[in-house]
């Protein structure tokens, strides 16, 4: 396959994983333009590239723009945490990195520890990234981010939170009556 960007490997879907990997790791660790990164991270969007995340975590916390974090943060979503589990948490909860967060945060009920809940239930009060918080609490949540999340105050909350809060009240309420 020949590749003139890193776009080709983005917008291809039958990106040649083994052979792809170390070369956009490798540059993924040294790219500084952030519009490069991005395009990495995108190319790295798959579970086959569990070795780019020590390089994704780097460059989230690197960037300064909010597309490129986003999709570092998508590329790390859609990759193995396993070893990584404390530095996702510290991620996602970290309000300065906005919402390049919000892949992350969708995904953290993955990460079985008790912190998880608690910080997603404090999530619920971070716009950008509260309907994701919901999202990921109507996978692990409890009886306490049940609470938390039918007593969310909707008046200036996203049509995306207004959906996703509901969806995960359901959600919890099924598992509980099981």
């Amino acid at each position: 396959m020949a590749v003139s960007s890193v776009w080709d490997l983005v917008n291809t879907p039958d990106t040649p994983y083994a052979s792809a990997a170390p070369i956009l790791i490798r540059h993924l660790e040294v790219a500084t333009d952030e519009r490069l990164v991005e395009g990495i991270a995108r190319a790295l969007t798959n579970k086959a590239f569990r070795a780019a995340m020590p390089a994704l975590i780097q460059q989230f916390r690197a960037v300064t723009n909010d597309a490129a974090r986003w999709a570092i943060g998508n590329a790390i979503a859609a990759v193995a945490w396993k070893g990584h589990e404390n530095a996702i948490l510290e991620l996602a909860a970290n309000p300065a990195f906005g919402s390049g967060r919000q892949m992350l945060v969708w995904r953290l009920h993955r990460i079985k520890d008790r912190s998880v809940e608690p910080l997603l239930i404090s999530l619920l009060g971070d716009p950008t990234v509260d309907a994701f918080a919901a999202s990921a609490l109507g996978y692990c949540g409890g009886r306490n981010a049940l609470d938390a999340l039918q007593s969310m105050n909707f008046s200036d909350r996203t049509l995306h939170t207004k959906k996703a809060v509901p969806k995960a009240i359901a959600k919890i309420e099924e598992r509980s009556a099981r």
